[in-house]
């Protein structure tokens, strides 16, 4: 009888699932193996538990704390504001921080949004480039882009 057999039948052992002569041949081969031994005793040990698991002693007050906690289950739950603050103010703490959060971003960005428009309206304003296209015939489309840049 080799380890492997003996590890993959020490339920059944323990159980007493194999034959008289199987059952002899594996406590022989326990008798002579260490690692066999070991684990049969780690498996037997947890085998123990399973099967007889320890008994515990209920208090003498559990089934009516147990009725108790059941019934207070069972009331219908009424809540006030003023009940549990934290519960309501929270949320709009959050909401609050949110919404002054937009509404600097919002300031931020158009103040940066007209200080740039009115970078690049000075600088089409002051362009000297742009009158060299002075000269150009009405209805083109490089007067229609120039006066376009110029109503920014």
């Amino acid at each position: 009888m080799n380890c492997k057999y003996v590890e993959n039948n020490v339920i059944n052992y323990f159980e007493g699932n194999v034959s008289e002569n199987e059952r002899i041949r594996m406590k022989e081969h326990l008798n002579k193996c260490k690692k066999c031994r070991i684990f049969a005793k780690e498996i037997s040990s947890i085998w123990n538990s399973v099967i007889s698991p320890a008994s515990t002693e209920l208090s003498p007050y559990f089934w009516t704390k147990l009725h108790n906690r059941i019934l207070e289950y069972e009331q219908p739950k009424t809540w006030t504001l003023f009940e549990n603050p934290l519960r309501y103010l929270k949320p709009m703490g959050y909401g609050l921080l949110l919404c002054l959060g937009v509404f600097l971003g919002n300031k931020i960005g158009d103040s940066y949004t007209n200080k740039e428009m009115s970078a690049n309206l000075e600088r089409f304003e002051i362009n000297p480039y742009l009158e060299v296209f002075s000269g150009l015939p009405e209805g083109s489309i490089s007067e229609a882009y120039i006066n376009l840049h110029r109503d920014f």
